[in-house]
């Protein structure tokens, strides 16, 4: 049977009297804890910030899921070597280190590019040779062009059984070279595209970040035209 209007008159006077009772520091903290409880279904405080992965070490083989990386040091050049264009408003920065597949199969450079990136750095390309410049914000959207460290030369794919010795570049336009960048390794998940019938090592998440010095170097000098060293 429901409630008559008396009882509704004394609940209500019930409620007045306990708010007027209570002093605003306990009514702020019972606001609080409610408005608490009340978002706990959608995740706490709707805007935490996510923990950063942690911290790795140099040398440490940081398993990916395709990829065993290795992150060794990181370098600054206007032209680290003979196919680079001298960086007239920058520099190259150059994150030195090691890959392996540990699949069967031969990976594309896709993996390669999107397992290493620079965290909150500004003036970094979005895509190699293109003017789009990164927002410090979203560095990790910056691609790097991994290149093999030995020779210069660019690297498209990853054969099984092989240790390359690889170096992850960007192109950065800004004068001044950084004491330390943040570097950060992500991990992968081998699932079935949603787009495609097809399965492979997608969903590139942070797992580890190496917070590294920068050596800068001098620029890659052609060398004279008649082959003398003089």
């Amino acid at each position: 049977m429901g409630a008559t209007g008396g009882d509704d008159a004394g609940m209500r006077g019930t409620a007045i009297g306990w708010l007027r009772s209570r002093s605003t520091k306990q009514l702020g903290t019972y606001v609080a804890g409610t408005a608490l409880v009340l978002s706990a279904p959608f995740g706490g405080w709707a805007d935490a910030e996510p923990e950063p992965p942690p911290k790795g070490e140099v040398g440490a083989v940081l398993e990916t899921g395709p990829l065993d990386i290795t992150i060794d040091r990181v370098s600054a050049s206007t032209r680290p070597g003979k196919g680079f264009t001298e960086s007239e408003d920058g520099q190259y920065l150059l994150v030195f280190g090691t890959v392996e597949s540990t699949t069967d199969e031969t990976l594309t450079e896709g993996e390669l590019t999107q397992a290493v990136r620079l965290v909150d750095l500004d003036g970094l390309e979005r895509y190699a040779g293109a003017p789009q410049i990164a927002e410090p914000a979203d560095a990790v959207l910056a691609d790097p062009v991994p290149h093999l460290a030995d020779d210069a030369t660019r690297m498209s794919t990853v054969s099984p059984g092989i240790t390359y010795p690889v170096a992850w570049i960007w192109h950065r336009h800004e004068r001044a070279v950084p004491e330390t960048v943040r570097v950060q390794v992500r991990s992968f998940t081998f699932r079935q595209s949603t787009l495609q019938d097809t399965e492979g090592w997608l969903d590139p998440a942070p797992l580890t970040h190496l917070d590294l010095p920068v050596k800068q170097v001098d620029a890659y000098a052609d060398p004279p035209a008649d082959g003398s060293s003089s």
